[in-house]
């Protein structure tokens, strides 16, 4: 194996699946936004606010992913505790916005709630990854 890998997590797993709920929160987030907001558009630009909610849930899961991976000490290079810093901020404030936003428009009010409680919790997740990794020397080595 050479010494660069992809800023992806090894096997997968638990990260990445939290990066693709992430990811379709974010997207659903926009989706739902566009009855209210774009009633009278037409079907082109309806299908270009879609596809737009469709790229912004992909670059959303590649942050998240890149983040959980840094955070979770699985890339090479090592990212800096900076940049991990930065993007749990970044990935943070998205994913909790974005179940926040749903929660709003939940129509039983035990959903709303469980979301925002979600939202908190993912907050929380990310301080605790961020913090983690920042506890870490900055050269500790994985395979050392």
């Amino acid at each position: 194996m050479s010494d660069y890998a992809p800023a992806w997590p090894s096997k997968g797993g638990l990260p990445r699946t939290v990066a693709r709920v992430i990811a379709a929160g974010a997207g659903a987030r926009l989706v739902l936004a566009l009855p209210g907001c774009c009633s009278a558009w037409s079907y082109t630009e309806l299908f270009l606010a879609i596809v737009g909610a469709l790229v912004w849930g992909a670059v959303v899961f590649r942050v998240t992913a890149v983040f959980l991976a840094a955070a979770m000490d699985g890339t090479r290079p090592r990212v800096s505790r900076a940049a991990v810093a930065v993007l749990g901020a970044l990935v943070a404030a998205i994913g909790a916005e974005a179940f926040l936003a749903i929660a709003a428009l939940a129509p039983e009010p035990l959903v709303g709630t469980v979301l925002a409680v979600t939202a908190a919790a993912w907050i929380a997740s990310c301080v605790v990854l961020v913090v983690r990794r920042w506890r870490q020397p900055a050269t500790a080595d994985r395979d050392a």
